[in-house]
């Protein structure tokens, strides 16, 4: 037998291995990496609310009040709930059902007058694990607007409390962390408001994710904000 006639019989047997499916064994091994990667929750809430009103003409010593300062309080009532729509000015928002997370502070004054004051104070706290940039920005009912009133804001129940403007940054909130803030709804003679009227406010709050907070405020709401 010839060398050529030898090289064809080994490469015909080769080809005929190849169609049975019958091949060279070949070592190997695989390496693989796997991942799962859970995000963070960015949730705030409010807490509280805490209400405090008097008259500026009476003494705020309940102990030491003038003996008509307790009847005054007979015909103004204010009143702070976790629930959308209380001032009836959010259309078509859902009733805040949920008050464990809750995200909507509603305040209603009846029968208020020149001299009464009411103040709400309430906590907003980090309840998510992403810590943020807390703002805050005033709204007017352009339609019947109540006389702007600062909103003030301190790292502590106590205070001292400063008043915050809009849009500035109040505070950098971790998980659990927490800032207070107060309102004060009072208006005197000055401000010439109606009698049996109806007027609206609205302060609007927004957490940003920390490390791009001056990405997420350059924005307007109309009123009400939703």
């Amino acid at each position: 037998m010839n060398r050529k006639t030898l090289f064809m019989i080994i490469g015909l047997m080769v080809m005929a291995l190849a169609v049975v499916g019958v091949g060279y064994a070949l070592w190997f091994e695989d390496l693989k990496i796997h991942g799962d990667v859970t995000t963070g929750e960015l949730d705030l809430d409010f807490s509280g609310p805490y209400i405090y009103d008097y008259f500026e003409t009476c003494d705020r010593d309940p102990d030491t009040a003038l003996p008509d300062c307790p009847l005054k309080f007979d015909t103004v009532n204010c009143e702070a709930l976790f629930e959308e729509g209380v001032m009836g000015t959010q259309v078509g928002g859902n009733v805040e059902t949920d008050l464990t997370d809750p995200d909507w502070l509603g305040i209603t004054v009846t029968g208020a007058y020149p001299s009464y004051t009411c103040q709400v104070t309430f906590d907003i706290h980090n309840a998510g694990t992403v810590p943020v940039h807390l703002f805050a920005w005033y709204h007017e009912d352009p339609t019947m607007p109540f006389p702007p009133m600062p909103l003030e804001c301190a790292s502590n129940i106590n205070g001292p409390y400063t008043e915050v403007e809009d849009g500035v940054n109040i505070a950098q909130l971790h998980n659990d962390g927490a800032v207070w803030c107060r309102v004060k709804i009072h208006f005197t003679n000055a401000d010439n408001l109606l009698e049996n009227a109806t007027y609206r406010f609205q302060y609007h709050f927004r957490a940003c994710q920390w490390n791009e907070a001056d990405m997420c405020t350059d924005f307007e709401y109309p009123y009400p904000a939703q």
